[in-house]
């Protein structure tokens, strides 16, 4: 019986490992990547979002992204003396967000094994994540403005309460 579970294991293991892994969206790519290191254009203008709550990082901070076909992971690097009040007050930070992508076919079944619908699309060049509850819709946009990376923000919280914003990050060599 040992056998038969240790030699079920080392063909999963081997069919897993001889999978080639998805490869970053390539210039060749019909979607655009949004991989990279970016900061914000108008540092001002991020550190008056991310007090409010409205964006992951200040203006002194960076976005890692890291794209593949499937998903879309963001992670917000903040300024030690930022992070450090944040911490304070908090007690914990999570820097990180993944997006799953839902392919261009789309998949079928709707809600994955969690129950969580997929609500994401590619419209046109824009990758646009959205959420939805009773009280409110949310929806992340990201895209390319010419060699910047622009976020758009929209949020609807009732009857005549509707908000978009934007912030456009340059991408850090």
């Amino acid at each position: 019986m040992i056998h038969l579970k240790l030699s079920l294991v080392l063909m999963v293991t081997s069919l897993v490992a001889t999978q080639v892994p998805a490869p970053q969206a390539s210039a060749t790519s019909p979607r655009p990547s949004f991989a990279g290191v970016w900061a914000p254009v108008e540092p001002a203008r991020a550190d008056a979002y991310f007090d409010n709550g409205l964006s992951m990082v200040p203006g002194g901070g960076r976005l890692v992204i890291e794209q593949r076909p499937d998903r879309l992971t963001v992670t917000g690097e903040i300024p030690d003396d930022i992070l450090d009040r944040l911490l304070t007050i908090q007690k914990k930070h999570r820097p990180t967000t993944i997006y799953r992508i839902v392919s261009a076919t789309g998949r079928s079944g709707g809600a994955g094994a969690s129950g969580v619908q997929d609500n994401s699309s590619w419209q046109g060049d824009r990758l646009v994540f959205w959420e939805t509850t009773p009280t409110r819709s949310y929806s992340l946009a990201f895209s390319l403005d010419g060699d910047r990376l622009k976020l758009e923000m929209h949020s609807v919280v009732g009857p005549g309460k509707e908000s978009t914003l934007a912030l456009l990050f340059s991408r850090v060599k």
